[in-house]
């Protein structure tokens, strides 16, 4: 029997509010009508969380190695929420090859690049980016574990069909591989020379969702990243961390200039065809500990177009 909470949520949901500055947090669970207010969002949009797997979910075989939490409807999106013993690997497997024997079809793996080129941490993380799989009825479903401390949880996300014009798994496929192809174009260019630019382990990655640790936007005259760092350092120090970076890289320094807000350096190099390529690093101190970063790769005059770097 599927029933509706109407008391408390049954799954761990957590939310900070702050009232009049007090940001306290609900601690065990949320009162239903908080979190439906909360939680349903857009016009027409719907709220409701389960102790167990609503009914509209697609039906598959839970492995003996998984106990329910509960599951969520949000607008158009069901989860659940599943706790395992299961490390990561194991556990999406198994609950895939469920799915696979239900009629689902296994997607390609689109994952991101990694970041090895433009600002990235300096302690190394891992991503987990989950499966996916695809059902000509119910849409797309999605796989993700995430270790914390009470245990494992693993989510499952599924829509109710398709969405904009797909209308069948060859067809999002399609799309999808279509997508990752431009993503590898973009992805080659001058960013091949783009450096490597570690950030201190000191640094916290900012909030701001446009600049993020090792995004690049690349073409053959040009390639730039971008980060917004918060570091209890002076500025000098902060662009100096970076400088070295460049030079150890085979960059020659050609200028630099280092104020009270702003400091900019430019290395030059020479790569093939005997194309010089200019690197330049500006390092903005936006207040409160906040650095504004960004570095850009360019072939001066556009001469990125002779061909020295092309696409596969």
């Amino acid at each position: 029997m599927r029933v509706l909470l109407l008391g408390s949520l049954g799954v761990s949901l957590f939310a900070a509010f702050d009232f009049a500055k007090a940001d306290t947090e609900f601690e065990d669970s949320i009162p239903i009508a908080v979190a439906e207010a909360l939680f349903d969002i857009g016009l027409g949009g719907q709220f409701a969380a389960y102790s167990d797997i609503m009914d509209d979910f697609p039906e598959f075989q839970l492995p003996s190695e998984f106990d329910v939490m509960g599951s969520v409807v949000q607008n158009s999106q069901m989860r659940v929420a599943l706790t395992t013993e299961l490390e990561e690997s194991a556990a999406t497997e198994a609950l895939k090859e469920s799915f696979l024997d239900s009629g689902w079809v296994e997607m390609p793996q689109f994952q991101r690049f990694p970041s090895t080129r433009g600002f990235v941490s300096a302690v190394e993380t891992r991503t987990f980016y989950g499966s996916q799989i695809c059902h000509d009825e119910h849409g797309q479903l999605s796989i993700g574990f995430r270790q914390r401390d009470e245990g494992n949880v693993v989510s499952l996300r599924s829509s109710y069909g398709f969405a904009r014009n797909w209308r069948n798994c060859d067809e999002l496929i399609a799309q999808q591989e279509q997508s990752m192809a431009m993503m590898r174009g973009r992805s080659s260019g001058l960013g091949e020379l783009m450096p490597r630019l570690e950030v201190p382990e000191e640094a916290r990655q900012g909030s701001r969702p446009a600049l993020m640790l090792g995004g690049m936007s690349s073409s053959s005259d040009s390639a730039e990243t971008d980060a917004r760092i918060e570091l209890e350092w002076e500025l000098e120090r902060v662009y100096q961390h970076f400088a070295e970076q460049i030079l150890e890289q085979g960059w020659t320094l050609d200028t630099e200039s280092i104020g009270s807000l702003t400091a900019t350096g430019t290395w030059t190099q020479t790569v093939e065809q005997n194309v010089n390529v200019i690197a330049r690093l500006d390092v903005v101190s936006a207040g409160d500990g906040d650095f504004d970063l960004t570095m850009t790769v360019e072939v001066p005059g556009g001469r990125g177009g002779v061909g020295i770097f092309r696409s596969n």
